[in-house]
């Protein structure tokens, strides 16, 4: 008996709380994205970039000269780090190997740890680039449809999104709720304008 009551209350533990996991408010996953693309590395920021684009190519307006321009250049940048990470990983055995010797030429592993760096250096420097190459393709009016598709993030944003910079910041548009779910009780103040 004890076991089906603990069975039943897990059960019900887990009904409430699923809606709130799994809820998905369009400007709250914004900002989970967009903070996630806050920790992502500049490679990660690449791919993404072109993903966005070329996924909302209707959107922003691209033409297909454009779109292939985009699929050229994030197949370029592939090849390019996939030849560069094999040369850092060969680089990293070699260290690994000038390490395990008996007699550790300290020149020689110097001269690998320097290479190796370089190649990364080198390697930030071609992602970063295009980075620019990608905003290059666009024409200004399609960076700023861009910028308008990516959610508000920081509460100024959010605030402004929901209208609630409306009348200083005190009351959102007229029979919109909090999040815009659901409408809004008037205040006595805005029935008697």
């Amino acid at each position: 008996m004890k076991k089906q009551i603990w069975t039943i209350l897990l059960f019900c533990a887990c009904f409430l709380a699923s809606p709130r996991a799994f809820a998905d408010d369009s400007m709250m996953s914004g900002c989970k994205m967009m903070h996630k693309m806050d920790k992502m590395g500049p490679e990660e920021k690449f791919y993404q970039k072109a993903f966005l684009l070329l996924s909302n190519a209707d959107e922003i307006g691209l033409t297909d000269d454009q779109a292939e321009k985009i699929r050229a250049l994030k197949l370029k940048v592939k090849k390019s780090l996939i030849m560069e990470d094999a040369q850092i990983e060969t680089l990293a055995l070699d260290i690994s190997d000038a390490l395990a010797a008996d007699q550790v030429d300290t020149k020689k592993i110097d001269s690998l740890v320097d290479k190796k760096y370089e190649l990364k250096k080198q390697r930030t420097k071609e992602i970063i680039q295009g980075c620019l190459d990608l905003r290059g393709i666009l024409t200004k009016d399609q960076q700023d449809k861009l910028k308008k598709m990516q959610p508000p993030c920081m509460m100024g944003g959010m605030m402004k999104a929901m209208g609630m910079m409306k009348k200083g910041g005190v009351a959102a548009p007229q029979g919109a709720g909090m999040m815009g779910n659901e409408p809004m009780k008037q205040t006595q103040e805005e029935t008697e304008e």
